[in-house]
């Protein structure tokens, strides 16, 4: 898949519709989106890619790379080869700079922790921490 491909994209948001937005709507749970692969803006997620959709109140659509279950390029079917997004969740206890413990999740790609300055930023430094030493 290139830019300028013609492409039909099949996503998969079967989990968001049953838990984020009601448990009895799935209408929009598979969704279809036609278009021609544009390239990525810098505020585009590492993991989308972005196709040029022709509507003029919604012209490019983020597509996030493991909502994807079937692309059609050309009139024909792909194989998909995205790496799907890990779901499982951890956890660790980390020791706070003044002997606090705290608690460090990971939930897929979101992290969190316990810590205060998390809950005020959304970021801190025992997440940072424990990022590094699992990235090696």
């Amino acid at each position: 898949m290139k830019i300028g491909d013609k492409i039909k994209v099949t996503l998969d948001w079967t989990d968001y519709h049953k838990y984020m937005v009601a448990p009895y709507n799935n209408l929009y749970a598979i969704q279809t989106i036609e278009g021609t692969v544009a390239r990525s803006s810098s505020i585009d997620d590492v993991n989308s890619f972005r196709i040029e959709t022709g509507n003029r109140l919604h012209p490019y659509a983020v597509i996030p790379q493991d909502r994807v279950i079937k692309i059609e390029l050309n009139g024909e079917i792909t194989p998909i080869n995205f790496k799907k997004q890990d779901d499982s969740e951890k956890s660790w206890t980390v020791v706070g700079s003044k002997n606090n413990n705290y608690i460090v999740k990971k939930s897929g790609r979101n992290w969190s922790c316990t810590c205060s300055g998390f809950a005020f930023r959304r970021t801190c430094k025992h997440v940072k921490e424990k990022q590094e030493e699992l990235n090696g």
